[in-house]
């Protein structure tokens, strides 16, 4: 992957946390796009939320609890609405072949579509701290589930009767109403691309007084250039 621009990263975070409070999912994929030399391709029926000139790119942002000292994280995320009957008692041959040929589907569609041969996962995990702001952004490339020896049971797949789960359905009830797929990926500190700390004032939780300050000082400023 191209050369993430880490101080372009600072400036989204500072501009749109202070904008939004929380920045928001679609703004996420907005600051990816600006730092990877990108564009942003808008809905949810393509797997590629961003292209630039080498590369697909699937971001998911997370709103974490708190942030690892570590730097590694256990992530899961749900990565695409999937087309199967919202039936608990499908057998378990026939869900785990769906799932997987769906996310093979998405994958193959985008990086058809937009001429690459390569996805890029971009997970971004964020959380406000009163007026600042933390975001750090994780990259892997995207894997090929196919390739997995998983077992499956009751619409979970895992590599072993004792391990975590890694793909997992998620029924209608669950989530929105919508049957989707959830994805766990282990991200380890070397994956992060970019860690930021920067200083927002959140503008959808200040005082009139405050509001009032700000509006002044933008006055002054306006006179000054005139």
């Amino acid at each position: 992957m191209q050369t993430f621009d880490l101080d372009q990263f600072k400036a989204d975070v500072w501009y749109y946390s202070g904008l939004e409070g929380s920045i928001k999912s679609d703004t996420w994929e907005q600051i990816v796009a600006h730092c990877v030399g990108g564009r942003v391709i808008p809905g949810d029926h393509f797997m590629a939320d961003v292209v630039n000139d080498t590369h697909c790119f699937n971001v998911k942002s997370i709103k974490e609890q708190t942030v690892s000292k570590t730097g590694n994280k256990t992530i899961d995320f749900v990565q695409c609405r999937t087309p199967i009957a919202n039936d608990r008692a499908l057998p378990q041959e026939e869900l785990s072949q769906e799932i997987l040929r769906t996310l093979d589907n998405k994958l193959q569609e985008s990086l058809t579509t937009f001429e690459r041969e390569k996805m890029i996962d971009v997970i971004i995990l964020h959380k406000r701290y009163d007026n600042m702001y933390h975001a750090s952004v994780y990259i892997q490339d995207h894997p090929d589930f196919n390739s997995y020896e998983l077992i499956w049971s009751e619409g979970e797949g895992r590599l072993s009767a004792e391990s975590p789960w890694l793909i997992k359905r998620r029924y209608s009830d669950e989530l929105h109403r919508q049957t989707c797929t959830s994805i766990k990926k282990k991200y380890l500190k070397e994956d992060m691309i970019a860690e930021v700390m920067v200083e927002s004032v959140d503008y959808h939780n200040i005082s009139t007084e405050e509001i009032m300050k700000e509006y002044k000082l933008s006055l002054e400023i306006h006179e000054l250039q005139s």
